[in-house]
């Protein structure tokens, strides 16, 4: 039996669950009775409404905002080419932050893993390095670069450092660490491994009950069972 792989080599939308961020993330979904269909609709009326307006009054900080917007909507719907059109125009009228470079990062990173595009994959990673030069501290954007460069790049090492570094100043950041543990097993390192999925299982007991909470608990135990068996049999040998 060989351990569960619970990441996507890209993700979509990479948020961390901790205590602090799950329940407002739980309460934003109940709040949000629209559909990803008609919020993006209401999103390009209000557009259309603002790019309408003479061009010397125009809003472009309120234009970027907005694009921002749907532009994570249409990550959301997994719909890259109009969500890259979208950040792409959040950046020419003035929105270019980590966040926005890490969103445009990952509309290329899914479209050029969909496509086979090695082009979008070097925007991507670039889009994910400016991420970071704007702010250093944006573990998504470091975790997104690190999953980019390990399984589409073949750059393991260097993606190795990279959430080795983002797990150990993001304790909470779980999916790094989960990352990191299955980073160690595919580079042949079973035993560091299985001392982080061990460690990661520890700090996810302290974690309040829920869906999220139980899922990660049950796949690193699965995790962690399995590599324990592996290492048996290897020792037997």
């Amino acid at each position: 039996m060989r351990i569960k792989r619970i990441i996507p080599v890209i993700l979509v939308l990479i948020v961390s669950c901790s205590e602090e961020t799950c329940s407002y993330w739980s309460r934003l979904r109940s709040a949000n009775k629209q559909s990803p269909v008609a919020q993006i609709e209401k999103l390009r009326e209000r557009i259309k409404e603002q790019e309408a307006k003479d061009a010397m009054s125009r809003n472009t900080r309120l234009l970027a905002d907005l694009y921002n917007q749907l532009g994570t909507k249409y990550l959301e719907s997994k719909t890259w080419d109009p969500a890259i059109d979208a950040l792409m125009k959040a950046i020419k009228y003035g929105k270019s932050s980590s966040e926005v470079h890490y969103s445009l990062g990952l509309a290329y990173a899914n479209r050029g893993k969909d496509a086979g595009g090695s082009d979008d994959i070097e925007t991507a990673e670039s889009q994910y390095s400016q991420a970071l030069e704007i702010s250093p501290d944006n573990k998504r954007a470091a975790y997104a670069l690190g999953i980019l460069l390990f399984y589409k790049k073949n750059e393991k090492d260097r993606a190795l450092r990279i959430m080795e570094s983002v797990s150990a100043n993001n304790k909470k950041f779980y999916e790094s660490r989960f990352a990191l543990a299955r980073f160690y097993y595919e580079m042949d390192m079973p035993d560091k491994s299985l001392r982080t999925y061990e460690e990661l299982y520890a700090d996810l007991q302290k974690l309040p009950d829920s869906d999220i909470s139980r899922e990660y608990k049950n796949a690193a135990k699965e995790n962690i069972s399995a590599l324990m068996q592996e290492l048996s049999v290897q020792r037997k040998k």
